[in-house]
This record gives structure tokens, sequence and C-alpha cells, in this order.
């Protein structure tokens, strides 16, 4: 609802995801409401990276000025290979865990 109701406030959005991630971290770190433990901790991890992700994309949000120097555009894009990291391992994490699971299925 965030996104498609503030879709040219982009910093509300990036702060407001922060803030339901936090929330939402310290429910399922506190209440823990999956019954295995690794289900709790992946659960942590995919939450980590929405936050994770967000204060990235604010920080290269911030880093955008009409007047970009040479070492703001080489800051704008190592930003963006960070953030190009942290969801490509993301994916794959899930991925595997995926595919783990539906092979452990198949043998049963």
């Amino acid at each position: 609802m965030l996104l498609v109701f503030f879709e040219s406030q982009t910093w509300f959005q990036c702060i407001a995801i922060m803030w339901v991630s936090t929330f939402n971290l310290a429910y399922l770190m506190h209440v823990k409401p999956y019954r295995g433990t690794f289900e709790n901790r992946f659960e942590i991890f995919n939450e980590f990276i929405i936050y994770l992700s967000s204060v990235i994309h604010l920080n290269f949000m911030f880093e955008s000025s009409p007047a970009m120097t040479d070492d703001m555009l080489a800051l704008k894009s190592q930003i963006g290979w960070v953030q190009i990291g942290v969801v490509s391992s993301n994916v794959l994490v899930n991925l595997s865990m995926v595919g783990k699971s539906t092979l452990g299925e198949l043998k049963d």
C-alpha cells in the first residue's frame, strides 16, 4: 500500500519500510512464530535483507544531486553494486533452501 499511494515520495517509502521491517524483526525475534528454529532464523534473515535493502536504497537516493562529481558517481556505483550483491545473495539463499526442501520432499 505504501508503494502505491506514495509513489512520488520515495524517501517516505524507504523510511516506512525500515520501520515496518524493524517491528517485524522484533516480532520474529521475540515471539518466534514458526515451529522450527530453522524457519524462524530463515524469516529473520529474509526480513533483515528487506531492512538492509531499504537502508541501501535510502543512501543511494540521497547521493543524487544535479552536480555529481566523479567521486560521487563512483560512490553511487559502488552503492548500486552492494545492493545488487545483497539482493543476489538473498535470491541464491532462498533458491537453495527451496531446492533443498523440494529434494527432501521428493525423497520422502
